[in-house]
């Protein structure tokens, strides 16, 4: 046995003492009556934490230690939530940064915490005289481990298990195990991913029994042959011990029926007739049951594991599963919840898999690390693609470690290792990453290598080969990250040798996922572009007190702010815009209205769609005025027309034909068309103008509008109750957005254009039937002048017309509009457009129906704040309280309503910071440019969706004022 030692902490070559290999996550039970293999040591343990090892309680693992005084903490959870110490956000930079007095690969043990656990604990009865293994499943970032006062080993890697064989240390009650843990060592370097660093024991602590034979380690593997659907099932089982034995192998079909019962040698093979593929669409299981017998017949453990026969193959440049050439709609998906971290109830992951389902998303990419070994059970049986990545990133000194230092080698192949050993039974996996952002040289061809050999039937992906083409091939596949639409086609057109696809892009921060239909359009395009993993799923905000923080907010420098919030979901999983946009984008079944059929094509590669439903439907005004039912089969990859007839239609109002496909997991795609049939003007009603010295009032039997000659529009009453706080005014800023402040876009003189403005000239014209009030409009660093016409008719409408000449020279232009501030009582917004959560313009795959929102609940909360809420392709809007409705209708706006204005979210860093108003702002616009989302550090809104300011700027909407009963009438 070993003498523990610290500088294993700063050598790269050590990594394990006494340390198992690492082996299969198949589950077995003992006996015949199947008991449980393994007893949890979760839960809470006493813990103290000290600056370094220098003050430490040195002797704090001999049992007679009294620990009375140390704190509680529970296991599995990261130190830094539960009071100790502060969590620390950073990406590229390492924590230590300018702190520590080291270069890298070395550890500053000076400044370097020591985190110290013991657990006591009993052994179960039936344990006893069992050989018992102690396993820590995920441990940030190393552990030293004693037992009963006695050393047991030491290991790094964070996200794959450490096994020790305990059995000669153990007693039957009274035992005390410890553990410390520091917070960095050598292997820290390796673990530079961009997250939260925590630390400590934040996976489970079990201790499995083995009988005196068992099998450790299960190997299967499937050989199949597409034009037959024959297959082979080839098992491999290692044991600990040569005792003789008989081991009986059954294994059942998805429906249940038995497909082999037999006794079989150590290494097996099983053959199967009709093999039932498993794919996302069909993810199909077949229970295997290996029964360990001694010689004397005895049971010793029964292991249940779930096969799945599937084939995935590289053709031509081309990646296939099952003989289909393969498209990945993915997600990089960090493990994360808001309180616990990385430390995920397994109830949550079955939650993250139905949501993954839900949203069209077929393919994981566990960024940047193994995950927890029951996501890839439940990937396997929901069927999801997971590329499973090795612990190895390295982004801050990726010029330096590891490169080609042969230093790293042992211990980058034991990380390649760990991985491979415990998943490689998950027909889930279809590639092995080699890490993440950690740069090049011949390391990678080394773990190229090392997964090759011992799995064939995966391929191997590796990013990084793209920043230096030395060691081009350990990398299978063409893999890039935030790559622009128009470089992939480059590539894409050079007829390349590697298929393409994207292991990152369209960074999802704040209000984004702007222009993936660019990307997503490619699917059709090219056959060597076969999809990508958008960034990210969920985000890495913490919360506390029923608040979301973010870096910096801990104290903790270097960090990267806010960049931790990059989901398509929020941190509670709450569903944005965002996810909104990616389902529809994401589908697999298009459809196209005609006037009496609607065309279904059909992108699944094995699902012929005759389980689910087709939904057509007619609404005027939101109301369903018609709708029908159907089913259909459609072959995979084909199209097919069904007749579908809409009623003719000639009542005014506004109209959506709508047709869904449905799925058990609710509407998974739509295609829609909206048009309008135009209703007769309102009567006229008597108007009186009334003008004084600066001001002009327009009034009705129960409306008054009043128009001050040096301000504009300054009140609207009904019934005596004032509708407006402030003076409607063109707007043309937004509050900033992630990829905004990224693309280093400030749209400075737009903002002082928006706040700072006053009238220059003004002007009225009135006759039988309107009065007309014009204002020029002088804008605070914009040389040019703004006009703001309204027209108030005899029907008490005022049509509102906004215009400014063309000038291609001025800066981009966010949008180009008008804010209304309303009394602080209305809340009630309703609108005619795309929803229900927000839409942009180059985010804008929704559906567009009458919708209804509290503006009081209706704020988005991102990490930062910041522009949110848009709707595009709206036609009416409203805005009211209990009495009385400010509504605008317009041939095609933008609207949003708010209790802030774009200053308020301007100048507030967290959601908590935004003040209680006591107003309500409505903002509609001809045009807001688009959010963007190629990447949040650089990268500007495509082109295609800015504002041309190369043709005047014109918006024309029409004011009108009801009571609230009234919705359009």
């Amino acid at each position: 046995m070993r003498t523990p030692d610290l500088n294993w902490l700063k050598d790269s070559r050590v990594f394990q003492v006494n340390r198992l290999q690492a082996y299969s996550d198949h589950i077995y039970t003992i006996g015949k009556d199947k008991q449980p293999s393994s007893f949890s040591l979760n839960g809470t343990w006493k813990f103290n934490v000290s600056k370094n090892y220098d003050s430490t309680f040195k002797f704090f693992y001999n049992t007679e230690f009294n620990d009375s005084n140390w704190n509680d903490i529970q296991v599995p959870g990261h130190i830094q939530l539960q009071g100790f110490g502060n969590p620390h956000y950073t990406d590229v930079t390492y924590p230590w940064d300018g702190k520590d007095y080291v270069k890298p690969g070395q550890v500053d043990m000076d400044r370097n915490k020591v985190f110290q656990y013991r657990k006591s604990f009993d052994l179960p009865k039936d344990f006893i005289n069992d050989r018992l293994i102690l396993s820590f499943e995920g441990v940030e970032s190393n552990i030293y481990v004693w037992l009963n006062g006695k050393f047991i080993g030491y290991s790094e890697d964070s996200f794959t298990p450490s096994r020790f064989d305990i059995t000669k240390f153990v007693q039957a009650t009274d035992n005390i195990l410890c553990v410390r843990i520091f917070e960095k060592c050598s292997g820290t370097w390796l673990e530079d991913q961009d997250m939260w660093r925590f630390s400590g024991i934040f996976r489970d602590v079990m201790i499995y029994r083995q009988p005196s034979l068992h099998i450790q380690d299960l190997k299967m593997d499937t050989d199949i042959d597409l034009e037959t659907k024959k297959s082979i099932l080839k098992c491999t089982c290692k044991f600990t011990g040569n005792d003789s034995h008989t081991l009986q192998a059954k294994l059942y079909d998805p429906q249940g029926n038995i497909v082999w019962n037999g006794n079989m040698q150590d290494s097996f093979e099983i053959p199967v007739e009709n093999t039932c593929l498993w794919s996302s669409e069909f993810p199909n299981l077949y229970p295997l049951e290996l029964v360990l017998y001694d010689a004397e017949g005895e049971i010793l453990e029964t292991i249940h594991e779930q096969v799945g026969f599937r084939k995935f193959s590289l053709e031509y440049g081309i990646m296939k599963l099952n003989g289909k050439r393969i498209v990945f709609h993915g997600i990089n998906r960090h493990e994360w919840d808001p309180k616990t971290g990385r430390c995920l109830s397994l109830e949550q992951m079955e939650q993250d898999i139905h949501i993954l389902k839900s949203l069209n998303i077929n393919a994981v990419r566990c960024s940047h690390y193994p995950n927890h070994s029951y996501w890839y059970k439940l990937c396997d049986q929901y069927g999801i693609y997971v590329i499973d990545e090795m612990n190895l990133e390295t982004h801050g000194v990726n010029h330096i470690i590891p490169q080609n230092k042969p230093e790293w080698t042992d211990c980058l192949l034991d990380r390649a290792r760990s991985m491979y050993e415990r998943d490689k039974n998950h027909p889930c996996i279809l590639m092995w990453s080699l890490g993440n952002e950690a740069g090049s040289g011949s390391n990678f061809m080394i773990l190229h290598d090392y997964f090759k050999e011992q799995d064939p039937s995966r391929l191997v992906h590796y990013e990084g080969i793209t920043q230096d083409r030395t060691f081009e091939n350990a990398s299978d596949i063409e893999s890039r990250m935030y790559t622009s639409p128009e470089n992939i086609k480059a590539y894409l057109d050079s007829h390349p040798i590697k298929p393409f696809m994207l292991c990152e892009y369209m960074h999802a921060m704040g209000c984004s996922l702007g222009g993936m239909e660019e990307y997503t359009n490619l699917e059709d395009e090219y056959e060597q572009y076969q999809g990508g993993f958008v960034w990210d799923y969920v985000d890495q905000a913490i919360e506390k007190d029923g608040q979301y923080y973010y870096g910096q907010d801990f104290d903790d420098y270097p960090n990267d702010s806010n960049f931790c919030g990059d989901g398509i979901l929020l941190a509670n999983r709450e569903e944005t815009g965002k996810s909104q946009e990616l389902k529809q984008l994401y589908r697999y079944v298009n459809m196209e209205i005609h006037f009496d059929s609607v065309t279904i094509q059909n992108k699944h590669l094995f699902y012929d769609l005759s389980k689910d439903t087709f939904v057509f439907e007619l609404k005027r005004n939101g109301l369903v005025i018609q709708s029908g039912i159907f089913s259909t089969s459609v072959e995979p990859g084909t199209t097919k027309t069904m007749p579908v007839q809409f009623k003719q239609i000639n009542t005014p109002g506004y109209y959506t034909k709508t047709i869904y496909y449905k799925t058990p997991l609710g509407i998974q795609s739509f295609d829609q068309q909206v048009f309008e049939v135009k209703e007769d003007e309102p009567s006229p009603r008597a108007m009186f103008v009334i003008e004084g010295q600066n001001t002009i009032g327009v009034q009705f039997l129960d409306l008054e509008y009043l128009f001050d000659k040096r301000k504009g529009l300054v009140s609207i009453r009904f019934n005596d109750e004032e509708i407006l706080k402030e003076s409607p005014r063109p707007v043309f800023y937004r509050a900033l957005t992630d990829n905004d402040r990224g693309a280093k876009e400030t749209f400075a003189s737009w903002m002082n254009a928006s706040l700072f403005q006053h009238v220059t000239d003004f002007k009225m014209v009135r006759n039988s039937k309107c009065a007309q009030f014009m204002y020029t409009i002088k804008l605070e660093s914009i040389d040019e002048p703004c006009k703001l016409v309204y027209t108030v008719y005899n029907n008490q409408n005022i049509q509102i017309q906004m215009h400014m000449d063309k000038n291609s020279k001025r800066q981009t232009l966010p949008l180009f509009g008008i804010e209304f501030a309303l009394k602080d009582a209305f809340n009630n917004f309703a609108y005619f457009g795309k929803g229900e959560k927000d839409t942009y313009a180059d985010r804008n795959h929704a559906l567009t129906d009458f919708y209804f929102e509290d503006v009081n609940t209706n704020y988005v909360p991102y990490l930062k704040p910041q522009e949110h809420g848009n709707h595009v392709d709206c036609k009416w809007c409203s805005l009211s309280n209990q009495t009385v409705g400010l509504h605008i209708k317009a041939e095609n706006m933008e609207c949003q309503a708010s209790k802030y204005s774009f200053m308020h979210l301007y100048t507030a860093s967290h959601t908590f910071e935004l003040p209680k108003t006591n107003t309500t702002y409505l903002r509609i616009t001809k045009q807001q440019m688009g959010v963007g989302g190629i990447n949040s550090w650089g990268a500007k809104v495509q082109p295609q969706y800015w504002i041309d300011q190369s043709k005047n700027l014109d918006f024309t909407c029409t004011l009108y004022i009801h009571k609230q009963e009234t919705h359009l009438d």
